[in-house]
């Protein structure tokens, strides 16, 4: 090659990489099971306490 000219560059090197690896995919979706595994029996509890004044309220109208 010519002192003077450029190196060739390689399609990888012209642009960095876009995306996302399959790995990191995998693990944020490992991450977002298990906090969901975590957080839904807390949720069914909070949903459960909401109903309960609901349906006492519910009760008391009826009497």
């Amino acid at each position: 090659e010519h002192p003077t000219m450029p190196a060739r560059v390689t399609p990888s090197q012209s642009r960095p990489a876009q995306g996302f690896t399959l790995i990191e995919v995998m693990v944020t979706v490992a991450i977002i099971g298990i906090l969901a595994a975590v957080a839904l029996p807390s949720y069914q509890a909070y949903v459960v306490r909401g109903k309960i004044p609901e349906a006492t309220a519910g009760l008391a109208t009826r009497q």
